[in-house]
């Protein structure tokens, strides 16, 4: 049992050999639900029984990744490819696809019905690193302001304080 990744060479476009994992792979689930399921086999390999080869499945089972389509839609809402050679959705197919949560056939990255508390925590965790980029991003711009007004009040104030004086109401 292996994971095995490619990547593709944006150079030449051809598939290069990345890793070669000995472990289960993240997208599992498909291959399970498509009626081949891997770690089970594996097992009864493990417990010395034998086990019949899988020459069909379940075609059409889909898998997604709910992170990555949310990032896919980021990008394409901001008006970046990511993926090479594809052409981006236009931005309202986007959003509409992004939104179909459910379809035949359709199984989450994370999401079981029997077990939900992975697909939960993975996306606080997913949320809080959204939120601390976004507030990341926000110190770059504001952080400046603020430099930029200090600097003000230093040039036109010196070190004094009440430079600004509020009017007090009689």
């Amino acid at each position: 049992m292996a994971e095995v990744e490619f990547k593709v060479d944006s150079r030449d476009l051809t598939p290069k050999l990345m890793e070669i994992n000995p472990r289960f792979w993240g997208s599992m689930n498909v291959a399970i639900e498509s009626g081949v399921d891997f770690p089970y086999m594996l097992y009864l390999l493990a417990k010395g029984e034998h086990v019949d080869p899988v020459f069909t499945y379940r075609s059409g089972v889909k898998f997604r990744g709910l992170n990555g389509d949310a990032e896919n839609l980021h990008a394409t809402l901001k008006g970046e490819s990511r993926l090479l050679n594809v052409e981006s959705p236009k931005k309202l197919n986007a959003v509409q696809d992004f939104l179909k949560f459910y379809e035949k056939s359709i199984h989450y990255d994370y999401f079981t019905v029997f077990d939900p508390l992975p697909f939960f925590t993975t996306e606080v965790f997913y949320l809080n690193k959204i939120v601390k980029e976004r507030i990341q991003s926000a110190k770059q711009v504001l952080l400046p302001m603020h430099l930029a007004k200090q600097f003000y009040v230093n040039a036109h104030c010196g070190y004094r304080k009440n430079c600004f004086p509020i009017k007090q109401n009689a």
